[in-house]
């Protein structure tokens, strides 16, 4: 399961940042499963500036086509950003490195 880590500031570079919330999207109507189960937490609230979360890779999940939203929000609940990711395989994954999937 690879882990997801990031080091979030604002747009400023400040490092204020409150949470993410990490969302799995893209399985339509279809019940989001690997291949020995169904995925039951679609959706994780990451307290802090650091994120450090292990997820589930896309290229596990069925229906293809999944991808993870990260929405970005202020240590004052203000919204700063939000993008779509997809992660494969098995190694740690930075999303300061990581492109976002396009269009959001």
């Amino acid at each position: 399961m690879p882990l997801l880590t990031a080091d979030l500031v604002d747009l400023t570079g400040t490092a204020n940042i409150g949470w993410a919330i990490i969302t799995l999207i893209g399985f339509g109507s279809a019940i989001p499963r690997t291949a020995s189960s169904i995925l039951n937490v679609l959706s994780i609230k990451v307290l802090g500036s650091s994120i450090s979360q292990n997820l589930l890779g896309n290229d596990v999940i069925t229906p293809a086509g999944t991808t993870y939203q990260v929405a970005i929000y202020s240590d004052q609940g203000a919204f700063i950003s939000e993008q779509r990711y997809s992660i494969t395989g098995l190694a740690q994954v930075d999303l300061n490195t990581l492109s976002p999937v396009t269009p959001l």
